[in-house]
């Protein structure tokens, strides 16, 4: 491996270990319906805040990076990344606060410039409260947890399940877990379970740092009609937890139509202990890749 590819590798590497922080407000409290990729697009944004920031910057996104982080098909990857952010503009959020609820857009301004193949957008001012210069009570997570995480629902519910990883167990009312994760169109039980829930956790199981199992409250009747869920969620031991990065950057790399190099890290071992030896480095030195913050505060 040269150098201009160590350097490289070593971007990519950092990339997908840039951390995503999050008031638990908006985790919460925040109802949206965004496909999959859009919640990774928007989290790739995110994960461009900087700790120390006290303002809103303009954050320029390289559709080519995004590709390779997402494991997006380069074919159309350019026409797809615009039209993604013209999609927010449709798809504006719902966030409670106190007893109002209000609905506002994620972005309030987006350029694109066709000949770097970028987009620079500028977040929503409302929004400071929840993504700027938080003190506390938050989630924060590394954005590889949810490259591989293909279910809209997948991505959500593993947001939710770390903002209470502390408490190891969380309870919801049915049809306020049908709200709060936008899957009111589920009228049966039997259908959430199969396309959302049970294939929720398996991928966040499979493919993140969190294991999540879950129990059905039912109704103490004759019909035993399911009224609540209890997730219960423990944080992946350090080992299992870097074997499970290490199965995300293979599945993302095996996908159909790959992106060319896409979040393929290391060709060999000794290129994968290189790379990894030269960013605990930057940690050791307390150089953290910039836009990211410390990984458990």
């Amino acid at each position: 491996m040269g150098a201009a590819d160590r350097k490289r590798e070593i971007e990519r590497y950092s990339n997908a270990h840039q951390t995503v922080v999050k008031s638990n407000e908006i985790v919460m409290k925040a109802t949206y319906n965004l496909t999959a990729e859009e919640q990774k697009l928007l989290c790739f944004v995110i994960s461009k805040i900087k700790p120390t920031d006290k303002e809103f910057e303009r954050y320029t996104l390289s559709a080519k990076d995004f590709g390779e982080l997402c494991g997006i098909d380069d074919k159309h990857i350019y026409r797809d990344f615009k039209k993604m952010i013209e999609s927010f503009d449709n798809k504006a959020q719902w966030i409670e606060i106190g007893n109002n609820q209000i609905r506002m857009r994620v972005f309030s301004e987006a350029e694109y410039n066709s000949k770097q193949g970028s987009i620079t957008v500028v977040i929503n001012s409302r929004l400071k409260k929840y993504l700027l210069d938080l003190q506390g009570n938050y989630t924060q997570y590394e954005l590889w947890n949810i490259l591989s995480l293909k279910s809209k629902y997948s991505i959500r519910l593993y947001e939710i399940f770390r903002a209470h990883e502390f408490k190891h167990e969380i309870q919801f009312k049915l049809d306020d877990f049908k709200k709060l994760i936008c899957a009111d169109n589920y009228d049966l039980f039997a259908n959430l379970k199969v396309r959302v829930i049970n294939r929720a956790i398996k991928e966040i199981n499979d493919y993140t740092d969190l294991q999540v199992s879950y129990d059905t409250i039912v109704e103490e009747s004759r019909s035993h009609k399911v009224k609540g869920l209890i997730f219960t969620i423990t944080k992946k031991p350090k080992q299992e937890a870097l074997a499970t990065y290490w199965k995300t950057v293979d599945r993302v790399n095996k996908r159909e139509n790959q992106y060319p190099g896409q979040l393929n890290l290391f060709a060999t071992n000794e290129d994968m202990e290189e790379v990894y030896n030269a960013t605990q480095i930057i940690v050791d030195n307390g150089q953290q890749p910039e836009g990211a913050a410390e990984n458990d505060k």
